[in-house]
């Protein structure tokens, strides 16, 4: 469960259950949450998906690193804000949260408040400085050539962002997207660091996150918040370097950022590609992130037969089977 309908529980709940280790459910979240399966048959799919390494994990096979960070707090740190419909000054920053962006929209235009940039600036380098010395910190394990450098502040650059408030009845519940520099975000929104990588590796795990099989996965176990907990566990597979269903991951993801005139540049090095039906690349990105995850065919139908009560999946999954036929 949980059952949907009475007729649901009456046809299902008698059914066969499905077991899992006591020492593998304690790997899933911490303090060995169980997830929720729509479907009996649901349990044999996330097996799949806990079988590929997690995010949070410090010894990936593939040598990236990534941890959550936030900036500003929306509660305790409104003192550094102006809150106004409109900028107080043209050259004031937007402070965004969760509902400022969207997946592949890294601007709605919903704003949390304002921030001067001098302030937002001279606070932030402070926090990192400080950071740094931190061993929970996520600046504590960034290179010291990076903690020096004032142009590579977060809050000057693009990162990946991350909806913290959530739900996993939401017609997406993973919701993660680009945002560019000149902007900073409240705890609501927050972003990833990375101690090791490239910009091939974001945008990868971007698209990853973008997925459905993911958010499928992220269903199970999110109640109403991506937690750093939560996006710690979230199980990311580790092809090699050279698989060409991740460099194609890398293409699709960055050429879809890259649809935004602020971000034309971002993930410099990943080829160019035409993505102006971004229904299909975004199609194809779901093919391409099953396969990786091990899935077959009649899985991915599974996943978006039970991803969302009474959505119109029909046109999408076509496209997906599609792609996933082609692999």
């Amino acid at each position: 469960g949980p059952f949907p309908s009475l007729p649901d529980f009456v046809d299902h709940a008698e059914s066969a259950a499905r077991s899992f280790p006591l020492r593998e459910v304690r790997t899933w979240v911490p303090g060995a949450g169980l997830p929720l399966f729509p479907r009996v048959d649901s349990a044999e799919i996330f097996a799949r998906f806990v079988a590929h390494p997690r995010l949070g994990d410090t010894d990936r096979p593939d040598g990236w690193r990534a941890r959550g960070h936030r900036e500003f707090d929306a509660a305790l740190d409104k003192k550094f804000m102006q809150f106004s419909d409109t900028p107080p000054s043209p050259d004031h920053w937007p402070v965004l949260k969760g509902a400022s962006f969207d997946l592949w929209t890294p601007d709605t235009g919903d704003y949390y408040a304002w921030i001067d940039p001098e302030v937002a600036i001279a606070e932030l380098e402070r926090r990192r400085a400080r950071g740094a010395g931190n061993c929970r910190s996520a600046f504590s394990e960034m290179d010291r050539s990076w903690l020096e450098d004032p142009s590579a502040l977060p809050c000057l650059n693009a990162r990946i962002a991350i909806r913290d408030v959530t739900n996993r009845t939401n017609q997406r519940t993973v919701i993660t997207c680009v945002v560019p520099g000149s902007r900073v975000l409240t705890n609501m929104a927050p972003y990833l660091l990375w101690p090791r990588g490239s910009v091939r590796d974001h945008a990868y795990v971007l698209g990853v996150l973008s997925s459905i099989p993911l958010d499928w996965y992220a269903r199970r176990i999110v109640e109403t918040h991506v937690n750093f907990y939560i996006l710690n566990c979230f199980p990311i597979p580790a092809p090699s370097p050279g698989d060409s269903r991740r460099i194609e991951i890398e293409i699709l993801a960055a050429n879809l950022v890259r649809q935004d005139r602020r971000l034309v540049d971002w993930a410099p090095g990943i080829a160019r590609r035409d993505v102006s039906d971004r229904d299909d690349s975004v199609a194809r990105i779901d093919a391409l992130v099953a396969s990786l995850y091990g899935l077959e065919r009649r899985d991915v139908v599974h996943i978006f037969e039970t991803f969302h009560e009474g959505w119109d999946y029909t046109d999408h999954l076509e496209r997906v089977l599609t792609h996933f036929d082609s692999l």
